[in-house]
């Protein structure tokens, strides 16, 4: 599986044409957009929020929606 990789203003990138883009933004799994790391394609992607909110929840051990209902 591809993922559809973007630019810093959420535009979508065809890799194929272009070939030279210094930094590429993924969709993270949260619906954010998450710097590309590695150049991997099937690379599990958080934004930095996801990582913060990753690292407490393994700290603590408890479970804390990430983002509160509207």
């Amino acid at each position: 599986m591809k993922r559809r990789v973007y630019d810093f203003f959420g535009k979508e990138i065809n890799l194929d044409k272009e070939k030279c883009c210094p930094v590429y933004y993924v969709q993270c799994d949260c619906g954010h957009l998450a710097i590309r790391k590695n150049n991997t394609d099937r690379q599990i992607f958080r934004c930095s929020l996801c990582k913060k909110e990753y690292r407490h929840r393994q700290k603590t051990r408890t479970v804390v929606p990430i983002f509160k209902e509207l």
